[in-house]
């Protein structure tokens, strides 16, 4: 955590010194959506609710340097209703006890071009597209608990005898790119829609007897609309 931090105040700190001159605006966004994992990490987690905020500088009229945190937290793995089979019977045993769940931070720093010659209206509306692509680094800790031990070696198979949980926990650099929409609702005030793709150099270990090989890249897509305030 303490890397991020520093790459986070490091990044903001020359994004700000760079860009926060009088010639330029500079705002801040909330935002709002969900994370829906891709590929292996599919296997493991649905949807889940995405928070974020963003300090936004523009260098011209179409663009901006996006500096932004984002927050998840998938719950209840997949892991928690697989089977795994016991070699000493050849029978299938549940986990009563399984937990699963990953938290997810970021902290990335983004360009985003507008294309203003093709924009639209809807419902009187001025709609401005964009496309946008970054870097930064992802904090993420996936933690699992409550599986039985499959390698006992003799009958009965023992529920209570559980793995020692484990608690995977790893900063990884990434890539982002997305397209989205900007609208225009004052001088100060505008609100976005977009979609962004992410490529984590960071992997996931695996559980071989529940099913899962290990997971490299991680890779995940977030849809979300903002709200945003120009100074």
């Amino acid at each position: 955590m303490k890397k991020l931090l520093f790459w986070a105040f490091l990044a903001f700190y020359f994004v700000g010194s760079a860009f926060g001159q009088e010639t330029n605006r500079y705002g801040i966004s909330a935002t709002a959506g969900a994370g829906i994992p891709v590929m292996g990490m599919r296997q493991w987690y649905h949807v889940t609710p995405q928070l974020g905020i963003q300090a936004l500088f523009e260098t011209s009229p179409n663009t901006q340097v996006v500096f932004e945190f984002h927050f998840m937290h998938f719950k209840h793995g997949a892991i928690e209703k697989r089977k795994f089979q016991w070699l000493v019977d050849d029978r299938y045993y549940s986990c009563p006890k399984a937990s699963a769940h990953m938290v997810w931070n970021d902290v990335l720093l983004s360009l985003r071009t507008f294309l203003p010659n093709k924009s639209f209206s809807v419902a009187g509306r001025r709609l401005i597209p964009y496309f946008s692509y970054g870097a930064g680094l992802y904090n993420y800790t996936h933690h699992v608990s409550g599986l039985i031990y499959p390698g006992q070696p003799r009958e009965p198979l023992n529920p209570n005898f559980l793995m020692e949980p484990v608690s995977d926990r790893r900063v990884a650099w990434g890539a982002t790119a997305g397209t989205g929409f900007s609208a225009v609702w004052s001088k100060r005030m505008a609100g976005t829609i977009q979609i962004n793709y992410h490529v984590v150099v960071g992997y996931m270990r695996p559980f071989e007897d529940w099913g899962f090989d290990e997971i490299f890249p991680l890779q995940f897509f977030d849809v979300r609309v903002g709200w945003s305030y120009f100074f």
